[in-house]
């Protein structure tokens, strides 16, 4: 089994726990779509080369779970995970070539603050957690990074115990000054040369509330 197929496992074991919250508990299935972004391909060998490459937009499974601490305020678990490719661009009118395609997984902890009422739930969310890269080529090895998120959104109840949740989150990977995907043809390396790698979700998904 994969690790982001065990991670979205384990969340789903740990649901009785999370129900023996004061103030409930929320689960919600979410779809979306990921906006990427890039990386840069080095060659070790000469010649020495460098090319832009990206992360694909496509579709984001995930699941939110939430359980009161208080009155507006919540706990949160959150995983996501995005099947994508890497896209090399060599120029502002060269065709992209897609390389191979690459997992992302995010698993979160953190917590979500209200400002509306039991119908109408305006929200920020804020969580910290991993992230999981796999690419599904045998020359790179996976890769696991501390992560933060931040976003926000809206729930929607349409009654007290199912709603609509819409949200945009903001994930950024932390690689401290690089992370590299050693392998491929010609001593090539895959990887984020800066500080950080950005992401930015946008998320709906229905509410089953317990």
């Amino acid at each position: 089994m994969q690790k982001s197929s065990l991670w979205f496992v384990l969340v789903l074991l740990a649901l009785p726990t999370f129900a023996a919250a004061e103030n409930g508990i929320e689960v919600t299935l979410l779809a979306g779509y990921g906006i990427g972004d890039s990386f840069e391909e080095r060659t070790t060998t000469s010649p020495y080369t460098i090319n832009k490459l990206e992360l694909d937009e496509t579709g984001v499974f995930g699941i939110a779970v939430d359980w009161g601490i208080m009155d507006q305020t919540q706990y949160e678990f959150y995983f996501s995970h995005q099947q994508t490719k890497l896209t090399e661009r060599s120029g502002s009118t060269a065709q992209p070539s897609s390389l191979f395609d690459i997992d992302v997984s995010y698993l979160h902890i953190g917590g979500t603050v209200g400002f509306g009422d039991d119908r109408v739930d305006p929200f920020i969310v804020g969580t910290v957690g991993v992230t999981y890269f796999d690419p599904k080529h045998a020359a790179y090895s996976s890769k696991t990074r501390f992560s933060l998120a931040l976003g926000g959104g809206v729930k929607l109840f349409i009654t007290d115990n199912i709603g609509f949740r819409f949200e945009g989150r903001g994930l950024g990977t932390l690689v401290n000054g690089g992370v590299w995907f050693h392998g491929g043809s010609g001593g090539a390396q895959i990887g984020v040369g800066g500080d950080a790698l950005w992401q930015f979700q946008l998320n709906a998904g229905l509410i089953l509330k317990f």
